[in-house]
């Protein structure tokens, strides 16, 4: 939602629960102008929320990001195993793509031992195989079902289809534009098609292109060449028509009318309209004695009116090779992989946040803006109250763009410490809300409070449960940052001494301990004798001083500025909804 929209939409959200308590909704009112402020920012919010959740997870090109929150590829989810006939065929023509251009799945039945489960497969081998390579090929075929067959089911034969020489003679009228080598080849290439249709593989794109969905797509068993759609899959054909040859050739883009159309079975005329041919058998018009396998014994004359046309047999050739590249692919398809930009998100660009009290007029007296000390103490509080109110909506809007930055690990699959295990995710506020530091403070209790309640939960159980782990945590949390504290005002308070007059000393009413303030005393007047032989009594006194100093401040509350590590500690150890 743009800024209009937020602001209008909160606007009318104020009015119904204000009622008439608040009746003035112009610009110039401090309330609109807060309202004002708070649309703007969440504009930027929401823009980074609608992200594409493809950008936020692959955010910093994190590489782990398929694995991690489980993107796998189409293929990995929805490829099934071969159950069906027709998942054989798919599975046969896929991996045996160089070898055979079709096959065909048959029941066994009535089995001369009862034996149920067996199937015969019917192969039409690539006209380039040799004969001699056929009996290598059935048993790689063989070999490669025994992997892939379900159980109780088996080959029981393997047959090579046979081919049948077809030739065929044509008178072709054509137009004046229409090339003579391009109208022949498409026809050599139409009929061949008609008598062994072509199983052609198609893209994911192509596919979808047609309306297939993902599911139906890749319910293939394989798929490394390409798609071939099951529904596309016909029987083996054994009868063809003639009429239906003429019928494609009449067809063919230039060509205005045929005559005198007849093929030849096996050297013989075919005198009916009916073409029939052997089961073990296909009818071709390749003759596989050839060298070059290709089309021979065509007698196709073309003519242009009542003028007949010469074409070159290369040039048919050439243009039927490049029908069969169009249409028969058997390249091996390139699995989809996400790209990854190079100017993709960062996680801080996904996660900075830019507080709402930059926004407002300096008159507010937030954000950068601290009122003098001229404009008295009522100022200044007023100035800390607006800021701290302020920080209450920082703080969650805050978190938002966290959760935004981290939901690769909120979605992640990998096994994690439940004990550690976070779904709401927090940034502190330090550093990035002008005077956060002075409002977001905790007290440090006297450390031996600390050590007595963090030795009496170590002594409750030997195995802690996850939420007795985090208290435990937290507590030793708590006091290293005692120590360190106590530690740096230890140092603080020495130089502060050692800059000091012994008038200014005696006056020092810093620390309950008298005691501290004549160590200091005599070590400044120590400090002025600078001989060697009153070196190690100034050690001494300086190490005695700094004992007393850390005694008495470990007894004392300091205050400390909240880290992240603060945070993520509140969130591990908030009681849950339901305690």
């Amino acid at each position: 939602m743009d800024f209009d929209g937020l602001r209008k939409e909160a606007i009318d959200a104020t009015q119904q629960s204000s009622g008439k308590r608040w009746t003035d909704y112009n610009l110039h009112d401090p309330g609109v102008t807060i309202l004002e402020q708070f649309s703007f920012v969440l504009t930027d919010i929401a823009y980074r929320t609608n992200i594409g959740i493809e950008e936020l997870l692959f955010h910093d090109n994190n590489v782990n990001v398929e694995k991690r929150n489980a993107f796998l590829p189409a293929g990995e989810v929805f490829t099934p195993s071969a159950l069906t006939i027709e998942d054989y065929r798919i599975l046969f023509l896929d991996r045996f793509v160089d070898s055979m251009t079709n096959c065909w799945m048959e029941t066994v039945s009535n089995h001369r031992e009862g034996v149920s489960g067996l199937f015969n497969l019917v192969i039409h081998v690539h006209p380039a195989i040799p004969v001699l390579d056929y009996d290598s090929l059935k048993r790689e075929i063989r070999v490669y079902y025994n992997e892939h067959r379900n159980l109780c089911e088996d080959l029981e034969e393997i047959v090579i289809l046979q081919p049948e020489l077809i030739n065929i003679e044509v008178q072709v009228d054509v137009s004046y534009e229409a090339e003579p080598e391009d109208v022949i080849a498409k026809i050599l290439f139409g009929v061949e098609n008609y008598l062994n249709p072509t199983i052609k593989f198609k893209s994911q794109e192509e596919l979808e292109s047609e309306g297939f969905g993902l599911d139906e797509i890749y319910d293939v068993p394989s798929h490394q060449h390409g798609f071939i759609a099951k529904e596309r899959l016909g029987l083996k054909r054994n009868q063809f028509y003639l009429s239906k040859i003429e019928e494609y050739i009449s067809t063919i883009k230039g060509v205005r009318f045929i005559k005198d159309l007849r093929l030849f079975q096996d050297g013989s005329l075919i005198s009916s309209d009916l073409i029939r041919v052997d089961d073990h058998k296909y009818l071709t018009m390749v003759d596989s004695s050839n060298v070059d396998r290709n089309i021979h014994g065509f007698k196709i004359s073309v003519h242009k009116g009542r003028v007949a046309n010469k074409y070159q047999q290369q040039g048919v050739a050439r243009k039927l090779e490049e029908l069969q590249q169009r249409f028969i692919r058997n390249y091996q398809i390139q699995v989809r992989v996400p790209q990854r930009k190079e100017d993709s998100l960062s996680a801080s660009e996904i996660e900075s946040y830019n507080s709402v009290q930059e926004c407002f007029p300096s008159i507010y007296g937030v954000g950068d803006y601290t009122p003098a000390k001229s404009e008295g103490v009522l100022r200044q509080a007023q100035s800390e109250q607006m800021k701290a109110y302020l920080m209450l909506f920082d703080q969650i809007m805050a978190n938002h763009l966290s959760q935004l930055a981290k939901i690769g690990e909120l979605l992640s699959i990998d096994e994690f410490d439940v004990d550690h295990f976070k779904t709401y995710y927090a940034q502190s506020l330090n550093g990035k809300v002008p005077g956060a530091e002075s409002l977001i403070k905790k007290d440090l209790r006297p450390r031996k409070k600390i050590q007595e309640e963090l030795d009496n939960l170590m002594s409750m159980t030997s195995s802690p449960d996850s939420k007795l782990s985090q208290k435990i945590e937290s507590l030793k949390r708590e006091l290293e940052l005692k120590v360190i504290c106590v530690s740096d005002l230890v140092t603080h308070h020495l130089y502060r001494y050692s800059e000091m007059d012994d008038d200014t000393i005696k006056n020092d009413q810093t620390f309950a301990n008298r005691q501290i303030v004549k160590l200091a005393r005599a070590l400044n007047n120590q400090t002025n004798l600078s001989t060697e032989k009153k070196k190690g009594k100034v050690l001494a006194l300086d190490g005695e001083l700094a004992k007393l100093i850390e005694i008495e401040l470990n007894e004392q509350v300091q205050e400390s500025v909240y880290s992240q590590l603060d945070l993520d500690c509140l969130l591990y150890t908030s009681p849950s909804p339901r305690d």
